[in-house]
């Protein structure tokens, strides 16, 4: 399944022309984009799935018409099942998307324990992560990963070099920007 995936700023390219021209069967925004930068996906009619990250205002997602996957279980067109996990830890005492280490193992311990696909924000303790308080990786997520295995989760929000790709059986895709990938 042609998947667009977008995170943390917007793609240099048009995105009604690149799903057209790619054929793009699913959206799936990561978080950290502005509302004003995705406006045009209220018109597309393919699925659209995604999470806030830890920059956004929340309530565009259903605007826009797409599927908020925080907590919550979905379906891809393609038949593999998704879950979302919205935000990052938290690092300041501001109102923004932002949780504790203990609230995340709170929200991750209610997930199923069989999925194909996790959509985050911030990375797993230990991929893609960094040391500084704002980029640092969610503990529950990474033993989420390690145990449930999904095929593949996808982040955006820190800045990783070199990037880790893999971690046991799951797949690790990150965005900046936007890509296209086959799911």
């Amino acid at each position: 399944m042609r998947t667009m995936i977008l995170a943390d700023r917007p793609a240099e390219v048009d995105l009604l022309t690149t799903i057209v021209e790619n054929d793009i069967e699913c959206v799936i925004t990561c978080g950290d984009l502005h509302k004003y930068y995705l406006r045009d996906l209220a018109s597309v009619t393919i699925p659209k799935f995604g999470v806030y990250g830890n920059h956004c205002s929340r309530g565009y997602l259903d605007e826009l018409g797409i599927t908020d996957l925080h907590g919550r279980k979905g379906r891809l067109p393609n038949g593999m099942s998704v879950v979302g996990l919205e935000g990052c830890v938290r690092y300041k005492n501001e109102p923004d998307v932002l949780y504790t280490q203990e609230e995340y193992a709170a929200i991750l311990a209610a997930y199923p324990w069989k999925v194909d696909v996790v959509v985050t924000h911030a990375p797993p303790e230990g991929v893609n992560d960094s040391s500084d308080a704002a980029h640092v990786g969610i503990t529950a997520l990474r033993e989420y990963v390690d145990v449930v295995g999904p095929r593949y989760l996808l982040h955006g929000h820190t800045y990783p070099n070199p990037v880790l790709e893999q971690v046991g059986r799951t797949s690790v895709i990150y965005t900046h920007g936007m890509q296209i990938v086959t799911l």
